[in-house]
């Protein structure tokens, strides 16, 4: 199971699937099988999923390829 929000952020500053997907300029079955690799970080509560936009940044940054 995942951990709950910091108290620190808001309910109101987390982004929805539609607005992460499009930040990222990528498709909304992406984004899904992202979540369902465990490759970002969501709260799912019941069939509502939020994102914790920081915190996707965090996650997708471990991806970075560096330049040779």
């Amino acid at each position: 199971m995942r951990p709950l929000p910091s108290p620190a952020i808001p309910i109101d500053r987390l982004l929805n699937k539609r607005q992460v997907a499009e930040k990222c300029g990528i498709s909304m079955r992406t984004l899904d099988d992202w979540v369902k690799g465990r490759k970002i970080p969501c709260i799912k509560i019941g069939r509502v999923v939020r994102f914790n936009w920081p915190a996707v940044e965090i996650a997708l940054r471990k991806f970075e390829r560096k330049s040779i």
